[in-house]
């Protein structure tokens, strides 16, 4: 390969791994390899090293562009780069910049060359880019500097015993590895706000299974279809073969309860969820739930709605988007490639009444939620399917 080409992919980590103690970053950082190495190998891309040095990931391969492509989604990167890594010395430094530049400049083009650089380098960034700048101009007379707004931007990256040509980031989504954080388990209706919630969970380092209430008759078989379509878009963002999923048969449990008033259908409905969702998590040893609730959003999602559903449950539950409006939900959902995916219309439950009610005020509703999800509670397993996807 030429050494005008790119010969390693440049990974550039979240400082919510570097910021950690000495211990807790290894740990991260060996865990971010091991992602690493799963995207790649299930990209079918070829590498023949990977190695860390101070805050950056190097990996040694031909194939660097699908290497970069496959490595979008893992958790952890902030940001990678295709590089030619050559010799430190300046010398060499300056006749590779050269050459890369010959591939990019055409006349009438500005560009900008901008240098970072290890503290025990002998000469201090600015130097280098004045020097670089310098011969690029000797080599291309008909292309001007222009710092504010170049064509190209050259960048050069001086560590210890190498150095690192490029032009492109390509930017990632940060956060921290999957699942250095913990097992939790995703309340996952196939919307945008559960799975943006999943999303978010797996970014701050979440291992994540999943619970799914089947709710046909009561929808439509496109919600289903949605939900399926939705978690292997999430399984796409996981650095795991398999990943197990919870079954709920909702719509025989809702076909059975006959006594509760239509207006608290909704209450019940997520009191059930949660109580069911807990026993499964409790059986399975995850340390809590997550939700896609946000304040407000719908009646069973009012501070007191909340707040009672809450309380019927002993793990925590955790809310991502509790403070987020609908615009941001989607808006966040469209950046990440779920809202095409996840915001189709899939038509209306059929057990929705047409004014639910916003909190609890009769002491008798409480108590049938609670003989309902107590009942419900013991006898979950003769609605439950698992299965792995």
């Amino acid at each position: 390969m030429s050494l005008e080409n790119p010969n390693v992919v440049l990974v550039r980590y979240s400082s919510d791994i570097t910021l950690k103690s000495k211990h807790v970053r290894g740990k991260f950082e060996k865990a971010l390899i091991k992602h690493i190495e799963f995207f790649l190998n299930k990209s079918n891309v070829e590498y023949s090293r990977i190695r860390r040095e101070g805050g950056r990931v190097f990996i040694y391969t031909d194939k660097v562009d699908d290497a970069c492509k496959s490595l979008r989604k893992v958790f952890g990167i902030v940001s990678i780069s295709p590089v030619i890594e050559v010799s430190n010395d300046l010398d060499v430094i300056v006749q590779s910049v050269v050459n890369f530049s010959n591939r990019f400049l055409r006349s009438g083009m500005s560009f900008a060359v901008r240098v970072r650089r290890v503290k025990s380098y002998p000469y201090r960034s600015k130097d280098v880019e004045k020097i670089l700048g310098s011969k690029i101009l000797e080599k291309h007379s008909d292309v001007k500097v222009d710092l504010e707004n170049p064509d190209i931007t050259i960048y050069v990256e001086i560590r210890e015993r190498k150095a690192y040509i490029f032009k492109d980031i390509y930017m990632g989504y940060g956060g921290m590895p999957y699942g250095v954080e913990g097992r939790l388990l995703s309340l996952l209706s196939g919307g945008v706000d559960s799975a943006l919630a999943a999303w978010m969970a797996m970014k701050r380092g979440c291992m994540l299974d999943f619970v799914h209430f089947k709710l046909f008759p009561y929808y439509s078989d496109m919600a289903f279809k949605r939900f399926n379509e939705v978690i292997y878009w999430l399984k796409d963002w996981i650095p795991r073969k398999r990943v197990k999923v919870f079954l709920i048969d909702f719509g025989k449990i809702h076909s059975e309860i006959k006594e509760i008033d239509v207006k608290y259908r909704c209450i019940l409905c997520k009191a059930l969820i949660y109580t069911l969702s807990e026993k499964i998590a409790i059986e399975h040893s995850y340390q809590g739930l997550i939700s896609g609730e946000s304040i407000g959003q719908v009646a069973s999602q009012t501070l007191d709605n909340l707040t009672f559903l809450t309380s019927l449950i002993k793990i925590p539950i955790f809310r991502p988007l509790i403070g987020f409006d609908k615009e941001e939900i989607l808006s966040k959902a469209r950046k990440i490639g779920l809202y095409e995916i996840a915001a189709r219309d899939v038509g209306k439950c059929l057990l929705k009444p047409s004014k639910p009610a916003t909190r609890i005020r009769r002491l008798d509703i409480i108590e049938k939620i609670s003989s309902y999800t107590e009942y419900y509670g013991k006898n979950y397993q003769k609605y439950l399917e698992v299965k792995f996807i």
